[in-house]
């Protein structure tokens, strides 16, 4: 059957039974009440060893689709081929089959990446097979780079640029492989996408990646969505150990391919770690022990401290813990250009003991001049 066959046509009508008429409107009702349900009744892959079949979801990939679905902002970061492209190809799919009027953008670090989701998102239309393809909404465009259909969903596919996205505007806004993106312009990005969609009240935003070493836009938001304070955003953690077989014997398999250096480059591929992947004064281990003590710290009913003026503004300092008389600190800070962007960050360490180091105070701004 050619693609051109599977594709419906826009106005398609069919003449059914009353019975299938009801079983239908009832079926319906059920995905989109249930997008789990549509999911694992209507997506289809397509197998190497078992041809054509139905998707089989794990659990970290139902969450993650009922995460995009039910907030507007969601952060995941998740290890190698743990199916998260998958999760937001399925949310693509119920959107536009189920809803109307709604633009999807899809946003990757290379055209090409793109291209090939929005691949994978019309091979999904395709493969539902004939009995269930009254299913299937009617396409009035199936280009390279965008498909629209008959209900006004659409869902367009672009390469990370500074001004990606800057004239349209989406219902769901899909950042792929966001740590990705180029530093140099991460911020100008950023920029351009998000007022797509500030500019509705339920409009969506969901940022996927696998690790890609310390700062830049997804890590900042990451680190600032699990051990901050920001909570606007669900955040969805997929560890390697999620996915159904893969158990220490896979991890040594693993580790092993990778040749020189493999313990390293599986932390960052497949297990979720920022820290150590880019050059580092501090090794990886000793790095994620001070992102636990923050954490930890963070967790302990902190008192703020308010300093500043009318001229140059108030800012908070928070304490975790007050200072205790013959004990040793060290202060450490890092300034920015204070234009709402990176912050300026200042903290304080307990040093007294060298082996239990201790943050005991923070400051961080992005409006402060550096």
């Amino acid at each position: 059957m050619t693609v051109s066959e599977v594709i419906k046509k826009p106005g398609t009508t069919e003449k059914i039974s009353v019975e299938e008429l009801q079983r239908r409107t009832a079926e319906m009702q059920k995905c989109i009440d249930d997008p789990i349900y549509f999911c694992a009744n209507y997506y289809y892959i397509r197998s190497i060893d078992k041809g054509t079949i139905l998707l089989p979801l794990y659990e970290k990939q139902k969450e993650l689709i009922l995460a995009i679905i039910e907030n507007r902002k969601t952060i995941s970061l998740a290890a190698r081929q743990s199916g998260k492209t998958t999760a937001y190809v399925g949310v693509a799919l119920w959107i536009c089959f189920f809803l109307q009027g709604k633009e999807i953008i899809l946003v990757a670090n290379k055209e090409k990446t793109a291209i090939g989701i929005l691949k994978r998102i019309k091979s999904a239309y395709e493969w539902i097979p004939d009995d269930k393809a009254w299913i299937k909404p009617g396409v009035k465009k199936w280009s390279e780079k965008q498909i629209e259909f008959e209900n006004g969903c659409s869902i367009t596919a672009m390469a990370s640029s500074a001004d990606a996205a800057r004239s349209g505007s989406a219902y769901l806004l899909i950042l792929d492989e966001a740590a990705f993106i180029p530093s140099n312009i991460a911020s100008e990005l950023w920029a351009s996408v998000y007022p797509v969609i500030s500019r509705s009240e339920t409009s969506k935003v969901c940022m996927v990646s696998t690790a890609n070493g310390i700062g830049g836009l997804f890590y900042d938001i990451w680190m600032d969505a699990t051990i901050g304070e920001n909570e606007e955003w669900k955040t969805v953690l997929i560890n390697w150990w999620d996915i159904e077989g893969r158990g220490e014997e896979w991890k040594q398999k693993q580790i092993k391919g990778f040749g020189p250096d493999g313990e390293q480059k599986f932390a960052q591929e497949f297990g979720n770690e920022f820290l150590g992947s880019a050059p580092t004064l501090l090794d990886r281990s000793t790095l994620q022990g001070l992102v636990d003590l923050n954490t930890e710290y963070k967790n302990s009913n902190p008192k703020i401290w308010t300093v500043g003026s009318p001229k140059i503004g108030k800012f908070d300092i928070t304490i975790y813990k007050e200072p205790i008389e013959g004990h040793a600190y060290i202060l450490g800070g890092d300034v920015a250009e204070g234009i709402g962007l990176d912050y300026s960050v200042a903290k304080i360490f307990d040093i007294t003991d060298m082996q239990n180091i201790g943050e005991v105070a923070s400051f961080d701004s992005n409006l402060i001049s550096g």
